[in-house]
Order: structure tokens, then sequence, then C-alpha cells
């Protein structure tokens, strides 16, 4: 039992630690400066749309296309941002700055820092607002759990079957699409995503509206998302069912596991969860939909993934039942409870850098035991 006087006890020691890591973070962030963008530009909005496929999977391959609007914060003649493993066709780069498209002087590429760098001629100028358009770029779809990713799983009569997924923190998102991928660089994103007939999408908000393209292909269009960083952005394209929506969530898996109700208990836990979240913060939450994703198991190194919108979870950690072990029983509760947790204490309010991090694993992990006492007899643990 853990109560309420002995937190209070341990806070000023908790506020001392508190301040002498945020002292050496200070220190830590300034030798990561080199690795850092730029500060002189600052992405409002991402329009992105991207198209897996995976009919060969010895040579899957995505292609997308991508808009983003720009604040220049100082004024400059040049605009980095981060790209790893794409390639990004420069004939089809626009830079339009009040109506004018800019004249590219040169393309800078550095491997070591990920930095993709476009040079202009004509400087940009403080407080305009720029678009950048990337009308095409494309990258390999493979089996290493990074960035944008294939995974399998086997179905009831044995076959392999395949999806394409993400997984960003802490710098996949460049691996994806090109982006400010830092965790202070938030912004909103409209997410578009092409499928085949046989394939379902899903990425952080509500699906607006699909279009026909015609040839078996179509294309979802996602409500735009509330300001966040980009690792997490989150999108799948697979064949997987999807529960009935209790309250805002929804589980998306293989279709047995759906058919077979295995996923019933943990969206019980998870909707109780949020409601506990919203009355202990006074905060409502930000998105309009909050689903989970189950991830094939050998394909996911996390556990758990805190995407605004689109928890992934390993398999393993979301399947349970009333007739599953105790110990895995409270297993899948304490992670959900922790990724929930991660919509307030992570997303809402994100460090600025990555030696920064401990501190919203700290809130979620205690907000995780908390909360989930709370809805969850199986976790073991009461705070009086």
């Amino acid at each position: 039992m853990i109560s309420e006087k002995t937190i209070l006890r341990t806070l000023p020691n908790v506020l001392v630690l508190s301040f002498c890591a945020s002292s050496v973070g200070a220190i830590l962030e300034k030798a990561d400066d080199s690795f850092r963008l730029p500060s002189t530009i600052q992405p409002l909005q991402y329009n992105l749309s991207i198209e897996p496929n995976f009919a060969n999977i010895t040579k899957a391959y995505f292609n997308g296309s991508l808009s983003i609007d720009l604040k220049v914060i100082s004024t400059t003649d040049q605009i980095t941002l981060h790209a790893r493993d794409l390639f990004i066709d420069s004939r089809a780069l626009q830079i339009v700055d009040n109506g004018t498209s800019q004249k590219i002087s040169n393309i800078t590429v550095d491997t070591t820092r990920d930095f993709y760098t476009i040079g202009l001629f004509q400087p940009l100028r403080e407080n305009h607002h720029v678009v950048l358009i990337i009308g095409k770029f494309s990258g390999r779809l493979k089996f290493d759990k990074v960035g944008f990713y294939l995974a399998k799983y086997r179905n009831k009569a044995n076959k392999e079957r395949f999806l394409a997924l993400t997984d960003f923190q802490p710098i996949g998102a460049r691996k994806a699409f090109p982006c400010f991928d830092e965790p202070s660089f938030k912004s909103k994103f409209i997410i578009s995503i092409v499928r085949g007939k046989e394939y379902i999408s899903v990425s952080n908000e509500q699906l607006v509206r699909t279009v026909d393209l015609g040839n078996g292909r179509f294309l979802d269009i996602y409500k735009e998302t509330v300001k966040m960083s980009t690792y997490l952005i989150a999108f799948s394209v697979s064949d997987y069912q999807r529960t009935v929506q209790k309250g805002l969530f929804r589980v998306y898996a293989p279709p047995e596991v759906i058919q077979r109700g295995k996923t019933d208990l943990v969206l019980s836990i998870a909707n109780d969860a949020l409601k506990v979240l919203e009355n202990y913060t006074g905060i409502k939450y930000a998105m309009g939909k909050l689903d989970l994703f189950a991830v094939p198991t050998d394909y996911f190194e996390p556990g758990g993934m805190e995407n605004w919108g689109l928890i992934t979870l390993s398999e393993k950690n979301l399947i349970c039942t009333n007739e599953s072990t105790i110990d895995q029983i409270r297993k899948c509760t304490l992670l959900t409870g922790h990724e929930i947790a991660h919509q307030w204490f992570g997303n809402l309010v994100t460090p600025t850098w990555w030696n920064f991090l401990w501190l919203s694993e700290g809130f979620s992990t205690y907000m995780e035991y908390y909360t989930t006492s709370l809805v969850s007899f199986w976790v073991g643990i009461r705070f009086a």
C-alpha cells in the first residue's frame, strides 16, 4: 500500500533531483547542439500522403508527397530538416514564399546528422509564412522494426499475412517522411493513406472520408490532428479487423483475435482508465478517438508506444481474458494504463529534448499504478 503521506514526504527529494537533472540536462543540450536543427524555421502544419506497396514482399516500398507550412523565425537562406534512407526527388521540390516560388541554389545531404538542407538564392524574411512542397519521395519497407516498416503474422489457416506500420520514437519519423524530427517542433498533421481494397488503414485521428482512386486503390483522408511531435505520429495498413467502439476506444487486431473477443478486457480497462485520468487532471482528452493496435510480438521492440490517438501494443501485451494468468492480466493492465497516461504526460506536455524523457516516463509510470488501481483489482496496489 502506498499512502499519500509517503508520496508527500518524498516530493522534496524528487524536486531536488528534478532541479539537478535539469541543470545537467541543460549542459547536455548544449553538448548536443551540433545535432540539433537550426531554430530559424518553425513547422506549423504537415499535409502528408503516403502509399505503401508490399505486394512483392522482397521489394516492398512506399511513395509519398508532402507539404509543410512554415514560419520563418529569423531571416535565413536555407531550410534544414531531417531525412534518413529516403529518396527525395529534387525536381519535385518547391518553396513558396508569399505566393512566389523561390529558386533553389543547392541541396546538401549530411548522412551523419540526417540533415537535408535546401539552399536558396534569396533569403526568407523573418515572420514570413512559407510552404515547402516535396512532391515525391520514397523509401524501402523492411522488417527492421523502426520508422515505417513491415511485420507479419499467421492467420488461423496458418498463412502468412503482412502489414505495414510505424514506430517513430525517438527518431524514426525521418525514415518515413522528411520532417523536423525533434520533440520541440510540434505541428498539426493532415495524413492521407493510399491502400488496396483488401486492406484498411488507421492513423492518429478519425477518418474523414475515403476516395475511390480506381484500379482497386483507395485514399483514406484523416482529420487534422492537434499540435504534436513527429515521434507521436502513427499509421498502418493491414488486413486487421476492429472492435465495436467503446467510448473513444477501438482495438485493431488480426481477425480471429477480434472474433474470439480476446481484447474485450483491455478495451474495458482502457475506457475506465481514460475517465480516471480526465477526472484526475481536469483536462479532457485532446483527440477524437484513442485506438489500440496489436503489433505482432516479434516485430515490436518497446512492448507499447503512446502514439497520440493510436497506441501500439505488442500482441502478447494487448490480448488478455479472464482466463489469462493473473500475471499476464496485471502486465496487460499496467502497460495499457501507462500508455494512456502518456496521452497527458508526454503527448500533451512534452520534453523539449530527449535528455528529459525520464520525466514523462516517471510521471506515466506513477500514473499507470494510480489509475489502474482504481479500475482493476488485478493490479494488487491500493493508494490510500
